[in-house]
């Protein structure tokens, strides 16, 4: 995996859009694939690398994760409203480009922040997007990176972007801790996680083997005696010969029961059908009589059609008489109407013909006057619109004349005012300047008082690290004289004791070897040493003090390596304090310096009087944006006054032209209007034509009605009598043939009768029934004759039914003594199967206990075969928890680890070898020592050396399923002698042999002034910084 190029925008001091392509052709110099970002404390070189994991995971070392700006969780320079983080690399799926972004509401630098987004595309394909959203606590962005790359966040943090204080972490960490980063570095948690889950199958499954040994043990110990079983059989099988004879003659019996219910139903069915049949028949007989009145009701409905015939022609014979009195009784009154009638039509026709002359007459007048009125209304609607137009005229006049007016006034009002104020904003005219300067004063001052604080902390570090330092030397003094006075202790002890001594090693010298004190090989004390021998209890005496003296030394010796390592912690803390007061208070005087220079115009600049002086520009700037606005607001209306005089003006001369024309045009149509008045007056006075008019039309009209009323009326009269006329005679006609017709009807009537044996019509009526009487007797005829079939038919059928039941068999047993004779079969069979019922029971039970007994014996042994599995591999995987296992393979990451450090030790130091002791701790072999050296007794320069070894082996660890071309460092390398960092140089630039780009961030002059590639920040204005360099570019680069 390699960084190509970084391009930002407004991320912590590095404020505006910046862009460092490491494609640029310097890079690809083999010299200077290795280079040096540097710059002040505070510039910013470590946002540089914030926007490379801003850019590919949404987070930086030093804030985790940021996305919504909670507590100060936000990388946006303080002054602005957006910041992006785009990062262009290349591994091995191809070359991708991944970017973060944030903005604030409305894009203003006091907007709320808002959601962080992120996007990642192909060079190849920048349309399709492989991630578009947004990135927020679950660290979406980085998810699909760590996709891509394959390598999450941590592992990026420790084999490309090591961050500060990543060197010595894993050195200075106890046991816990480095189980901790190894965990995370090779996943060790999922060890844990199998280790739990092996204890956790062991455990199940010796829990389903002894569930299993159980049900088997249960079943099997509650199994019967086989003896039990055989004698339950034996008695079945006898039980069984007597239930095959009961169940038989239980069946027989059965049968019979059977027959005699059928025989006892059958005679039952036969008495009622005797039953039936008998009132049936009486039925019958009890209908004769009606049944003759039925039979001459059904021949007089044969005669009703000649009947209904004969009535209808008596009825219209009476009708058509009675009608025929009545039209020949209003004949004479119709006649008498005619004549009057007549005469209403000639008077009525003399009067239409009288009015219809008249308006003839009348009419070429009326038309003249017309035409007059039509010519006086024209010229009154002429004399009205000039009238308008004169009136309208002197409106327009009157007002363009105010409206000149209303101009002087203004401009006499604007001009002093305005001058006033052109004047005023001319004295002022350098506060326009304060519009920018403000918001760059107030960042300044806010990051002055900011820079107060900081210094402060730093003092206060400063004053801690020198009361550490002095407890620190105070220890070491104390300790120091602990150790002389020991010194001392021990030099009398050899003094007082040198006798007791002496005995001991004379006891031990052999002759021919050296002696331990002086060398020799002649022992001539020896031969008289028994002479001289001291007693055991002084030489027991003197090694318990030895061995105290000894161990209070080791003691005393290790509170002065720990005193000596706090002075040097203490003053390192005392130099990084110092210098970052001294950084501080520069950068505090460069701000107080620029706002000095903002506001010479206006005051002098002092820390004191910042605020106060802050707020009176702001009050300058307000003041000077009013006048501005009030300015400008007088000229656009003195400007919009003088045109309107001109434009009013110039309207009253033309408003004055038109009134008098208009005048004139009013005289004129007034005069005209007059000459008609008088024409009209002379030929018809002040009547209105059209009134007239319409008297003489409407008499004209009523006489016209009036003549066609009298003629309807006559023509009505006419008609009515000539209607009379003809249905007179119509009925004359209609009565004599009715008559003639009732002849031939009465005939056929009584040659009906006759056929159907009726005396005359009276006998007929007599016989004749209404309708609904004849219908019921009907259904009642049906009934009675229904009834009597269907009770002879089902007597017969039970007759047949008796007599076949009486051939089938002849038993003259009651039905109860056959009832009882079944239930003492039964009771018998109940009985047998009671006795036989507990056997039964057991021998079905038997033997389905034995199939179960022969799968619980199955899944027992399938059980004890899957315990003696998990158990093998629980032994192998060691605790429940899975710790055992966690912790082994721990182990093996951690040698894996200690090689590859001691890779890169090798280059630093050859004479250095990491080894490991214990699962998780490691000391160092030294090969000018005999043996191994702890980590608390190296120096300084020597941890550093293993801290930058380690780290690099955690580098190459992390990267070892993935090519890593790009590495960037982030360390001070402040505390490194030439030597010791020339060691480190060169292993840096081995790291360079093997392809990868190499970053270091460092303020070391003696780090960067042996590197050419470089890039500086400087300080700029409003406390941002800026960036030079090879492949540096202001702006977004062109892919």
């Amino acid at each position: 995996m390699k960084i190509l190029k970084v391009e930002f925008e407004n991320i912590n001091s590095l404020a505006g859009q910046w862009c460092i392509d490491f494609t640029d052709a310097s890079y690809a110099e083999l010299d200077h694939s290795l280079f040096v970002i540097s710059g002040k404390t505070g510039m910013g070189k470590t946002s540089i690398l914030d926007a490379i994991t801003l850019a590919i995971y949404g987070a930086t070392p030093r804030q985790g994760i940021i996305y919504n700006g909670n507590e100060g969780n936000a990388v946006m320079t303080s002054d602005k409203g957006n910041c992006y983080a785009r990062v262009t690399y290349k591994c091995q799926k191809g070359i991708f480009v991944s970017e973060w972004s944030q903005r604030r509401a409305h894009d203003r630098a006091n907007g709320n922040l808002q959601a962080a987004q992120g996007e990642i595309y192909s060079v190849d394909n920048p349309q399709q997007k492989l991630f578009s959203g947004r990135t927020g606590a679950n660290g979406e962005l980085g998810k699909a990176n760590a996709e891509i790359i394959q390598l999450d966040y941590s592992q990026f943090c420790r084999s490309i972007m090591l961050a500060q204080g990543e060197f010595s972490k894993f050195l200075t960490s106890d046991e816990r801790e480095r189980a901790d980063i190894l965990e995370k570095l090779n996943g060790t948690e999922k060890y844990r996680r199998i280790g739990k889950k092996v204890g956790d199958h062991r455990s199940e499954a010796r829990s389903a083997r002894d569930n299993a040994q159980t049900a088997f043990d249960t079943l099997n110990n509650a199994m019967p005696k086989a003896e039990e079983i055989v004698a339950d059989e034996a008695l079945l099988a006898d039980f069984a010969e007597k239930e095959k004879n009961l169940t038989t003659k239980k069946a027989e019996l059965e049968a019979r029961i059977t027959w005699r219910n059928s025989m006892n139903a059958a005679q039952n069915r036969m008495i009622k059908a005797d039953e039936d049949l008998k009132k049936a028949t009486q039925n019958k007989s009890d209908f004769a009589e009606n049944e003759t009145l039925l039979a001459r009701a059904e021949k007089a409905k044969e005669c009703v059609s000649f009947y209904t015939k004969l009535q209808g022609l008596r009825n219209l014979q009476k009708s058509d008489g009675e009608t025929l009195a009545q039209l020949q009784g209003k004949l004479p009154n119709a006649m008498e109407g005619l004549k009057n009638a007549g005469d209403q039509r000639a008077l009525a026709e003399k009067a239409k013909s009288e009015a219809e002359q008249f308006v003839v007459e009348n009419e070429p007048l009326w038309n003249e006057i017309r035409k007059l009125d039509e010519n006086l209304k024209n010229a009154q609607n002429l004399v009205a619109d000039a009238k308008k137009r004169k009136e309208n005229a002197a409106r327009v006049l009157a007002e363009a004349e105010g409206e000149v007016q209303k101009a002087n006034g203004a401009i006499l009002e604007l001009e002093p005012k305005s001058n006033e104020l052109k004047a005023v904003q001319a004295a002022n005219a350098k506060d326009v300047d304060l519009r920018g300067i403000i918001p760059q004063s107030e960042t300044l001052v806010k990051r002055i008082g900011e820079f107060d604080g900081q210094i402060r902390d730093a003092e206060k570090a400063r004053v801690a690290a020198v009361t550490d330092y002095e407890r620190a030397e105070g220890d070491f003094k104390l300790q120091s004289e602990k150790k002389q006075g020991l010194l001392l202790e021990q030099q009398k002890l050899f003094e007082n004791d040198v006798l007791v001594l002496a005995d001991v090693i004379q006891k031990h010298l052999v002759d021919g070897e050296a002696c331990p004190v002086c060398g020799s090989k002649e022992h001539p004390a020896c031969s008289h040493a028994e002479n001289a021998s001291v007693d055991e209890t002084s030489v027991v005496s003197v090694a318990e003090k030895i061995r105290e003296l000894n161990g209070k030394m080791q003691a005393v010796d290790a509170a002065l390596g720990q005193s000596d390592v706090a002075k040097t912690r203490a003053k390192t803390a005392e130099n990084a304090a110092v210098e970052s007061i001294e950084s501080l208070r520069t950068q505090k005087q460069e701000a107080a310096d620029q706002v000095a220079i903002l506001w010479k115009p206006w005051a002098e600049f002092s820390v004191d009087t910042a605020s106060t002086v802050l707020e009176g520009l702001r009050q300058r700037l307000q003041t000077f944006e009013k006048n501005q606005s009030d300015l400008e607001k007088y000229t656009s209306k003195l400007e919009l006054a003088r045109n309107n005089e001109a434009l009013y003006k110039n309207k009253v001369a033309e408003a004055k032209k038109s009134l008098d024309a208009e005048t004139a045009a009013f005289d004129k149509a007034s005069a005209d209007l007059r000459k008609l008045a008088d024409e009209r007056t002379e030929k018809f006075g002040d009547k209105n034509v059209d009134a007239e008019s319409s008297a003489a039309a409407n008499k004209k009209n009523k006489a016209v009605a009036a003549y066609e009323a009298a003629d309807g009326t006559f023509r009505s009269a006419e008609n009515e009598c000539n209607k009379l006329d003809t249905q007179i005679a119509a009925l004359k006609d209609s009565l004599a043939k009715t008559v003639a017709d009732i002849e031939t009807a009465s005939a056929d009537f009584a040659k009906a009768l006759k056929a159907k044996e009726f005396e005359d019509e009276r006998d007929y009526l007599a016989a004749a029934m209404p309708e609904a009487d004849f219908a019921r007797l009907q259904a009642r005829k049906k009934f009675v004759d229904e009834s009597l079939a269907s009770a002879t038919s089902l007597r017969q059928e039970a007759l047949d039914a008796l007599e076949k039941l009486k051939t089938e068999r002849t038993d003259e047993t009651p039905l109860q003594t056959l009832l009882d004779e079944k239930k003492n079969v039964e009771d018998s069979l109940n009985g047998l199967l009671q006795n036989s019922g507990a056997a039964r029971e057991r021998v079905t039970r038997y033997k389905q206990n034995q199939v179960r007994l022969q799968e619980l014996e199955k899944d027992l042994e399938a059980k004890k075969a899957e315990f003696a599995r998990w158990e093998a591999m629980g032994e192998f995987f060691g605790v429940m928890d899975g710790r055992d296992f966690a912790t082994f393979v721990q182990g093996l990451t951690f040698k894996s680890l200690l090689k590859l450090a001691n890779k890169h030790l090798a280059i630093v130091k050859d004479r250095f070898r990491l080894v490991a002791k214990g699962n998780l701790d490691f000391e160092i072999s030294d090969a000018e020592f005999d043996k191994p050296r702890g980590i608390s007794n190296l120096s300084g320069g020597e941890k550093f050396l293993v801290s930058l070894s380690l780290a690099l082996g955690i580098a190459d660890f992390a990267s070892r399923n993935v090519r890593v071309e790009s590495l960037f460092m982030d360390e001070g390398f402040g505390t490194l002698d030439d030597a010791t960092l020339e060691d480190v140089m060169s292993c840096l630039r081995s790291q360079q042999r093997e392809g990868k780009m190499l970053g270091i961030i460092t303020h070391v002059e003696s780090v960067v002034n042996s590197i050419t590639q470089r890039i500086e920040l400087e300080p700029a204005q409003q406390g941002h910084s800026i960036i030079k360099g090879p492949g540096v570019s202001r702006g977004t680069a062109v892919a």
